[in-house]
């Protein structure tokens, strides 16, 4: 279920440090109130470095042990797709690269939208676990599933996608205090799918002919080369990310939590 850590020590090396930083700060307030966005600011050019900040800091323990699982599935896995991808050092910097563009996208986009509210605040790694599970399903799709069609194993991520992203949508139209952002992580993990690997949305729009892809299946085997580059080598089975399940999980703890000094969302 989790990827070896000799296979993806640095993602594991985050996580440690989200933890690490997030005991730390449900200890000692002030480190937590130093740590955690207020878009409020960010809008008005202050507590600019609180974008990463608030990715390692969480409102409980249950906000954290939640967080870290979620992370230990999703983000040992990106880096071991993109190490294969791109080679070790490349690999892990374009790691350091997707944490950073991720949580400035969300930040900017979370400081737009509450420039006007004094009282919201925001902390936890939430939306950057939105960004990795939409950047796997557009990067890397899912593997046929046994008695499937072809046709539809090829589509199968596509969808997950769009309803993953409707369903977000929703939330933040029905102004759920976390659906915003979530869906800003979101769109953050497809925007890098595009940006790190461009021929992913060329097969994004091929799998979308629906007539095209299911004429294609009857003549020959379909799906995606790279999702067979990853697996020639053997190790894709040492590393199998359930992106399915995360979804779900993240809403457990994502409601608004009211603090003397404001009001949390992640």
């Amino acid at each position: 279920m989790f990827a070896p850590v000799h296979h993806t020590p640095l993602a594991y090396l985050i996580i440690a440090a989200i933890v690490a930083v997030s005991i730390s700060a449900l200890r000692n307030p002030r480190l937590f109130d130093t740590w955690r966005m207020h878009p409020y600011s960010i809008y008005r050019g202050r507590r600019i470095r609180s974008i990463l900040t608030s990715v390692f800091v969480h409102i409980n323990e249950m906000h954290l042990l939640i967080n870290s699982m979620l992370l230990c599935l999703a983000l040992p896995e990106v880096e071991y797709m993109l190490v294969d991808d791109f080679g070790v050092i490349n690999g892990r910097l374009l790691l350091l690269f997707f944490i950073l563009f991720a949580a400035l996208f969300v930040g900017m986009l979370t400081a737009i939208q509450y420039r006007k509210q004094r009282k919201h605040w925001s902390a936890g790694a939430s939306a950057l676990v939105m960004a990795l599970v939409l950047f796997f399903l557009i990067y890397f799709p899912v593997e046929p599933i046994a008695g499937m069609p072809a046709f539809a194993s090829d589509v199968l991520p596509l969808w997950i996608a769009l309803v993953l992203l409707a369903a977000l949508g929703i939330l933040a139209l029905l102004k759920d205090p976390a659906g915003a952002i979530h869906l800003y992580g979101a769109l953050a993990g497809i925007l890098l799918a595009f940006l790190i690997r461009p021929a992913s949305m060329t097969e994004i729009i091929r799998n979308a002919d629906f007539s095209v892809a299911s004429e294609e299946s009857n003549n020959k085997p379909t799906g995606d080369d790279h999702a067979a580059d990853h697996a020639d080598d053997g190790t894709a089975e040492e590393s199998a990310f359930p992106a399915f399940t995360a979804f779900y999980s993240v809403r457990v703890m994502d409601r608004q939590t009211v603090h003397p000094l404001g009001d949390f969302q992640d």
